[in-house]
């Protein structure tokens, strides 16, 4: 049986809401905010098919050095969708450690943040977790270089992450904006940064082939591209190798059978 709970009276409720069956949905509308300095302010207690919507002006957050807003971990079959804050005043605003079957969805105009690891998938039983980024992602721990914005784990698998046109992930420190490893996906169309790092002018060009797959052709960093690098790379090796085309071949072969 399908159950609702609905903020929605344009106040600050404190009260941690927990979900207790499968199938809930739990909507914070109205400029409405959940907030507390607890822990897991929404927790999906490892029900499946849950779903949390946040619309624009409305908020969850915890403060006081607590973490986990959204707490989705082992969730299956979750469903998020953002068009206002989620933050927290410690690690991981949205917590998809081991959870299965989940999307994420932060629309434009929607922000998501907290200290370290915003996004936090950072379980070996992850699975076919899909993040849709139209809006803002970000950390701003500066003082740890070891944390990221989003994070899967090494074991995780069928990750993916679309950061859209508009979207923008960022991360205020050194470390790694955005933590993949795994069966993991990025597809971007947006910006991400470290906003402590060096800027790069990154350019994906992409062609359509005879079965309608997106394959890469070339990538441009910084006005580099790696299609003319590898071309000058191989005709070199044609060049200076007596077999010329085919000396090419072995040597590409020979590091392939290597890796």
């Amino acid at each position: 049986m399908a159950y609702s709970i609905d903020i929605d009276d344009g106040g600050v409720t404190t009260a941690k809401q927990t979900f207790t069956s499968a199938d809930t949905t739990i909507t914070i509308s109205n400029s409405s905010t959940l907030r507390n300095s607890l822990n897991n302010m929404i927790n999906i207690n490892g029900q499946d098919n849950g779903t949390v919507i946040i619309e624009a002006g409305s908020t969850v957050e915890t403060t006081g050095g607590k973490s986990n807003p959204i707490n989705g971990n082992a969730a299956s079959g979750l469903t998020i969708t953002n068009s206002g804050t989620i933050k927290s005043a410690s690690s991981k605003a949205i917590n998809l450690t081991d959870a299965t079957t989940g999307t994420l969805t932060n629309n434009s105009g929607g922000v998501i943040q907290a200290k370290t690891n915003t996004i936090s998938m950072f379980g070996a039983d992850t699975d076919d977790v899909t993040i849709h980024n139209n809006g803002t992602i970000f950390a701003t721990d500066d003082d740890d270089e070891q944390t990221n914005t989003i994070k899967s784990h090494e074991d995780s698998t069928n990750i993916t992450i679309n950061n859209n046109s508009g979207g923008h992930i960022y991360h205020t420190s050194q470390g790694a904006v955005i933590f993949l490893s795994g069966g993991a996906t990025l597809n971007n169309s947006g910006k991400i940064e470290n906003k402590d790092g060096p800027t790069l002018k990154m350019m994906w060009k992409m062609y359509l082939n005879k079965n309608k797959e997106f394959k890469v052709l070339d990538v441009n960093i910084d006005g580099v591209s790696m299609l003319v690098t590898q071309r000058a790379e191989f005709l070199s090796v044609i060049k200076n190798n007596p077999n010329g085309v085919k000396g090419l071949i072995a040597e590409m072969e020979k590091k392939s059978a290597g890796s």
